[in-house]
């Protein structure tokens, strides 16, 4: 995954505190919030060789997949159900890993300790890095997915009833970087367990292989998992032609929306106690 080393110095980020102090009260969470967020873009931009690198490994893959799946040659029927799956798992190793990498840069650099101590709440200022990744994810997902849908000339019968489940999805997705992010205030660098989630998310949420071909008990445990149950939907909208409607009156928009709530509420709070447990202990200054 993309590793998003940040170029920001202590001095910069004093004077950006100080900028934002002398803001009304009111609108500064936000305007510090838009400015992670523009922070976080500048940082991707300037590692952009490396981006495109992960754009090309990442449908690399996907191609791979398909081209072995269809034991030696592409079946377009087979690649339009994975890309749908496939381009909301990116979300979800994005999601992962920059929250992972952000954190993990900026404790190396010391950096972390003053977006502490700031008015602006520390969990405010990570939902501004959160806002740039989607933005890059959004990037990346239209340039390569798109790339390989006209490339293989596949109808995904993407319409605007997509947007909603997307945004059901992120939600979940974001509680689950959040999560990610929790655990790396407290043990540091969680490289290898964010890899082994990304892999495991990639190969039982649905993405590849539909969780219907699951035995039942395996199904079911898979549901739980953030992105499966969003996988489903759209694919019931884009691929199967159904509407919003047809998705709720199936249980599985109401379903999706519960879920995702669940996972942001549970991620946000868990970090929310490690947060408080790397401060009572000290870690914030130290890697």
């Amino acid at each position: 995954m993309i590793d998003t080393a940040s170029p920001t110095t202590s001095d910069s980020m004093a004077h950006d505190h100080q900028a934002i102090a002398h803001l009304p009260a009111g609108i500064r969470p936000l305007v510090a919030m838009l400015a992670e967020t523009w922070k976080g873009m500048q940082i991707m931009w300037s590692f952009k060789f490396n981006l495109l690198s992960d754009v090309l490994s990442l449908f690399l893959i996907f191609l791979g997949i398909n081209f072995f799946m269809g034991y030696g040659s592409f079946q377009p029927d087979s690649i339009a159900f994975t890309l749908v799956g496939f381009c909301l798992w990116t979300y979800a190793a994005f999601a992962i890993g920059n929250m992972s990498f952000a954190l993990r840069e900026e404790q190396q650099q010391g950096t972390v300790e003053q977006m502490c101590m700031g008015a602006t709440p520390f969990s405010a200022l990570l939902f501004g890095r959160t806002l740039s990744n989607f933005i890059w994810t959004t990037a990346i997902v239209l340039v390569g997915g798109g790339s390989i849908a006209l490339g293989f000339q596949l109808e995904l019968g993407l319409t605007p009833s997509v947007i909603p489940v997307l945004i059901l999805a992120l939600v979940g997705l974001y509680g689950l970087g959040f999560l990610i992010g929790g655990l790396t205030l407290l043990f540091k660098n969680i490289l290898s367990l964010s890899n082994m989630m990304q892999n495991l998310l990639l190969f039982l949420n649905g993405a590849i292989v539909p969780v219907t071909a699951f035995p039942n008990w395996m199904t079911q445990v898979t549901r739980v998992l953030p992105t499966t149950l969003s996988i489903e939907v759209v694919r019931m909208i884009t691929l199967d032609g159904q509407s919003l409607l047809d998705a709720w009156n199936a249980g599985l928009l109401p379903l999706l929306a519960l879920h995702s709530t669940t996972w942001f509420v549970v991620g946000l709070a868990l970090f929310a106690v490690a947060d408080r447990a790397a401060r009572k202990r000290g870690l914030m200054g130290q890697f």
